[in-house]
């Protein structure tokens, strides 16, 4: 969907998911530039990423200036930076310079992954057949649940983050330091499950004063297959949560 001159859009401040509204004064391949006209919105500075949504759409943005209710931007294609909030099964462990291990994914069993389950030819009952593909179906829901458990996706606790295909910010009891190298496992909500191994640097600690510690990390030798996977669920899920806010507005 094309934005146009005199579009109402709404736009929320990476990483909070509040929305406000605006106007669009100008929109060209590369900028676009925003009339928030919002008396309750809060202040916006040069360097923040905001998401514009329209339509069935969002995407995200970078202020390049902002002077009263006049907002410009410049479109972000690198969409490696695209962030969201939620709440994620999340394990994490420290580990040596030397135990970097690839980032990868780990697919639980679903549909997908099954054969095809046209029935063969004729000479096949039909009855027989349904139970046939039943058990197929309920043996790759067991074994995507064992390659879970082994892998170690299972049981973990589920966590505040706020994650992009670049790294990840969420909190943890054990205490780090900047520059200590961690290994995360985050179970992203999909059908099938879908677990996401990776490892990076911290680059930002906060001690919160209770045994707890508000933890930036940076990936490292993030894979393409592990960033696409990020960044589509990252796409969705802010999707899904315009489309929830509107539906409460209404």
């Amino acid at each position: 969907m094309k934005i146009n001159k005199g579009d109402r859009i709404q736009y929320s401040i990476v990483p909070r998911i509040e929305q406000y509204s605006a106007i669009v004064v100008s929109a060209d391949g590369a900028n676009i530039m925003l009339d928030a006209d919002n008396a309750a919105q809060p202040e916006v500075s040069k360097g923040q990423h905001l998401i514009l949504s329209f339509g069935d759409s969002c995407k995200p943005a970078r202020v390049i200036s902002a002077e009263g209710s006049a907002i410009k931007l410049e479109w972000i294609e690198n969409r490696r930076y695209f962030r969201v909030n939620d709440v994620l099964p999340i394990v994490t462990k420290k580990i040596e310079p030397d135990s970097y291990a690839r980032a990868r994914v780990f697919s639980g069993y679903g549909m997908e992954n099954a054969r095809d389950y046209t029935v063969p030819d004729a000479t096949i009952s039909p009855k027989l057949w349904e139970i046939l593909v039943d058990i197929d179906t309920k043996l790759s829901s067991l074994l995507g649940a064992i390659n879970m458990q082994t892998e170690g996706f299972t049981g973990s606790n589920e966590k505040y983050i706020n994650i992009s295909a670049s790294g990840v910010k969420f909190t943890i009891k054990e205490k780090v330091e900047v520059g200590d190298l961690l290994e995360i496992k985050v179970l992203l909500p999909a059908y099938p499950p879908l677990g996401i191994v990776a490892s990076g640097e911290v680059v930002r600690v906060n001690d919160l004063g209770n045994g707890e510690y508000d933890v930036a990390l940076h990936f490292s030798g993030i894979t393409d297959e592990v960033t696409d996977e990020i960044i589509q669920y990252s796409i969705k899920r802010q999707r899904e949560i315009i489309h929830k806010q509107r539906d409460e507005g209404k």
